[in-house]
């Protein structure tokens, strides 16, 4: 995960999280995902008069359920059964 301090996290940055770990998710489909809310860490979804989206996803709480749900299995490796 980035070194940065910012209070918030993008999209993106999620998503290379994501592959890092092994987990293959296209960038739309996580953008679509997160525009619905189907994340616990997404706080607050705003559509503006353009029809953008604007998703606010505090840094912490993505990290806290990374580490519960991406980080046992480790960077890139496969979940092992049993």
């Amino acid at each position: 995960m980035s070194t940065t301090k910012r209070p918030t996290i993008g999209l993106k940055e999620i998503g290379e999280d994501f592959r890092a770990h092994g987990v293959g998710i296209a960038q739309n489909i996580l953008y679509d995902m997160a525009r619905e809310k189907k994340w616990p860490w997404i706080t607050d979804v705003r559509i503006g008069p353009n029809g953008r989206a604007y998703i606010l996803i505090w840094r912490k709480d993505y990290e806290d359920w990374a580490k519960e749900y991406l980080d046992p299995y480790g960077p890139g490796e496969e979940v092992k059964e049993g």
